[in-house]
């Protein structure tokens, strides 16, 4: 009992101890984008719409599903006895709107002489035919168009989950962007802060030895908490930072996971200065082929041409073709012949079309604007694109400059300190130093950011992480 206590101890001993010495976790872009893939609940919910579309493409699929009917007649009254049963299989087809059916029918006792085509004979009839639509539903009909419609909703859902996940990969790493932009904000409002503190400890015992007047310990105290301000204000967007990126990083749960500093990655703020390469033509052109608003304005235009199909469809008169064939099994009466074959044909006109002719006025209607929402949504795409290209090019420039510019701020801050030392500059100087330089590499954060902003955005415009 002893062993197994001291060994629970020491595997206990040895957690803890890796626990301490194992390093943080270091959250990259890819994780931030693996999770949003995996985890986001919008993502999720757009899998399932998909399976709902799928599950509405199946059900419209219904309608050519073999069907099974059953009739059953009988004289119940009066000076005839006659009986009928039938049993038959229709299936509707998808080509060109012709249907088939087959079956069994058996009749026995007396019917009227104009109802002897009730009769079979002893052992009952079978019979097979198939009905073919000449005009009014061969090339298109209401079960077809449903399956149509279906189909493209179908296609529809699996283009707007591309279009949200885009959209949340987008939002995902601007937030991870800005997360990491704020705490290294911070970390540098929080290094001036702590340099004040040291410095104010300096000055007061300085005073004590009566090395300078009280009012320079004054004037540091009164910048030391201008400093803490910016420190505070700096902790608060890093913390709100990071608890927004948590909508987008979640465990397997999908519970969100709020990121410390401890998890930011090694970020050089001057990497970037190279230039972003990139063709924007072709970008142009993959994202005309690619981007979900196209897609889906393209699927419009088939749903509405579909609809316009049907529409004109239903201007033609219904003429329908008939064959069928039977045969009867079994003794019969000599009026009852063994095997026959028919053909039939139904000719139906209407006298009034509005119905069909609003639905054409609308489907027409409806293909003109979308040919006009098409133009616009191309042409704001190429803007786009352009724009941010633009963007890119000028914030990759402006960031080469204020890596340059941090350098000399940090040289002026240093030889400031220096000139400080030997008593030939003052304590103004000193912190107007110190805050420019800060002031710089924060400008160059921010810049850095937005020049990842810009990249992202690009990303998501030409549809294609």
């Amino acid at each position: 009992m002893n062993i197994i206590k001291t060994l629970q101890i020491l595997l206990l001993v040895i957690f803890i101890n890796f626990s301490v010495q194992a390093k943080p976790l270091k959250v990259s872009e890819t994780q931030i984008k693996n999770s949003v893939l995996n985890n986001y609940p919008l993502i999720l919910a757009g899998y399932d719409k998909i399976e709902a579309n799928k599950g509405k493409l199946q059900s419209s699929n219904g309608a050519f599903d073999i069907k099974l009917k059953q009739e059953y007649l009988d004289y119940s009254r009066g000076f005839y006895d006659g009986k009928i049963a039938k049993t038959t299989f229709e299936k509707q087809n998808n080509f060109l709107g012709s249907s088939v059916y087959g079956g069994y029918r058996k009749s026995s006792g007396e019917f009227e002489d104009y109802e002897n085509k009730r009769k079979t004979a002893k052992n009952g009839e079978f019979f097979a035919g198939v009905n073919l639509p000449l005009l009014q539903g061969r090339a298109i009909d209401q079960n077809r168009l449903g399956v149509m419609l279906a189909r493209y909703d179908f296609k529809e859902s699996k283009i707007v989950l591309d279009k949200i996940r885009i959209k949340i990969q987008q939002d995902a790493l601007k937030a991870y962007w800005n997360w990491i932009s704020t705490a290294n904000i911070y970390k540098t409002y929080d290094s001036l802060y702590k340099l004040s503190q040291l410095r104010d400890k300096q000055l007061r015992q300085r005073e004590k030895n009566g090395d300078i007047a009280e009012i320079i310990v004054v004037e540091n105290k009164q910048n030391l908490l201008t400093r803490k301000n910016q420190s505070i204000r700096a902790l608060m967007d890093f913390k709100n930072s990071s608890i927004y990126l948590s909508l987008f990083y979640r465990d397997n749960l999908g519970q969100p996971i709020i990121l410390d500093d401890e998890n930011l990655p090694n970020i050089d703020f001057s990497t970037s200065t190279q230039e972003y390469k990139h063709n924007l033509e072709s970008d142009i052109e993959n994202a005309l082929g690619n981007r979900a608003e196209v897609a889906l304005i393209r699927l419009n235009r088939k749903r509405q041409t579909a609809n316009l199909n049907y529409s004109e469809n239903l201007l033609q008169p219904e003429l329908d073709l008939n064959f069928e064939a039977s045969k009867d099994t079994g003794s019969s009466p000599d009026s009852i012949s063994q095997s026959r074959n028919t053909v039939g044909v139904k000719f139906t006109i209407p006298l009034q079309f509005s119905k069909a002719k609003g639905q054409i006025k609308q489907a027409r209607s409806e293909l003109s604007a979308i040919s006009y929402e098409e133009k616009n949504i191309k042409d704001s795409i190429k803007v786009e694109l352009r724009q941010i290209h633009t963007s890119i090019i000028n914030s990759t420039k402006m960031l080469k400059n204020l890596k340059e510019e941090v350098l000399l701020a940090h040289r002026l801050e240093q030889a400031e300190r220096q000139k400080f030392k030997l008593g030939s500059s003052n304590f103004f100087l000193v912190n107007y130093r110190e805050q420019i330089s800060a002031n710089s590499k924060i400008k160059k954060i921010t810049a850095w950011q937005k020049l990842q902003d810009f990249k992202t955005d690009y990303k998501a415009a030409r549809f294609n992480f």
